[in-house]
């Protein structure tokens, strides 16, 4: 749910701009049914407030949607294939090093935590496909137990 986080603090900080904010205009082509789709999937699936929606949907189609379709990551019925999610993933960075050498950065692994149970951000998870959600989680499980970062059970994850 780290992504739901950033986007919230990103439309809160464009609706705490005041009414002299400038508009953001997304560039690029009209947006395509997909697009669209996938932009009123991800932002009802948002607790965000009447007055910073405009703000988020401008947000999700610049920083998801639009992406993920040019990538063919988007059914048509706005639902997001599971490249989406391991795309979102696996885009960050990691330090690992030794005590006392510079550390490198380096893609991130998901890992068990102390307690053997790996965490994964479920944010985008929601979204993607149920069956491919449950492939990739009893892959996942084949290793050892699975839970979701925000306490999401992992039979919520999915739309058919």
């Amino acid at each position: 749910m780290r992504y739901l986080a950033v986007l919230l603090i990103g439309a809160g900080t464009l609706t705490a701009c005041g009414s002299h904010a400038v508009r953001h205009v997304s560039p690029g082509p009209p947006t395509n049914s997909r697009v669209e789709r996938c932009v009123a999937r991800l932002v009802a699936g948002s607790d965000t407030s009447v007055a910073g929606k405009e703000q988020t949907r401008h947000y999700i189609l610049d920083s998801y949607c639009r992406p993920f379709e040019q990538r063919g990551w988007v059914y048509d019925d706005g639902a997001l294939k599971l490249a989406a999610h391991l795309s979102v993933q696996n885009g960050g960075s990691c330090a690992q090093g030794v005590a006392g050498q510079p550390a490198n950065v380096v893609p991130c692994k998901l890992e068990p935590s102390g307690n053997g149970v790996l965490t994964l951000d479920c944010g985008l998870l929601r979204f993607v496909r149920r069956s491919e959600v449950r492939t990739y989680l009893r892959r996942l499980q084949a290793s050892g137990p699975v839970a979701c970062d925000e306490g999401i059970p992992l039979t919520n994850l999915g739309v058919r």
